[in-house]
């Protein structure tokens, strides 16, 4: 279901936090990447503020990823 899809993207978005409090930069971006690709499908198919929310924080996620890693890019 979009619920249970949506469930496991938040899953990969608190396990990217994981990684990112840890400093593994690379584990961080893959979970939030794959979060990303799964809310950017469910964007698509539903369209419901929900869902264009979700995908708006997975780019903020990956966003601010790429300013520790890379600051001032």
């Amino acid at each position: 279901t979009p619920d249970a899809v949506r469930a496991h993207s938040v899953s990969l978005n608190k396990i990217g936090d994981v990684y990112r409090a840890q400093g593994d930069w690379t584990q961080a971006e893959a979970a939030y990447q794959s979060s990303l690709n799964i809310r950017e499908r469910l964007a698509e198919q539903l369209g419901t503020p929900e869902a264009l929310r979700d995908h708006s924080i997975s780019l903020n996620k990956l966003s601010e990823l790429q300013d520790l890693v890379e600051p001032g890019s």
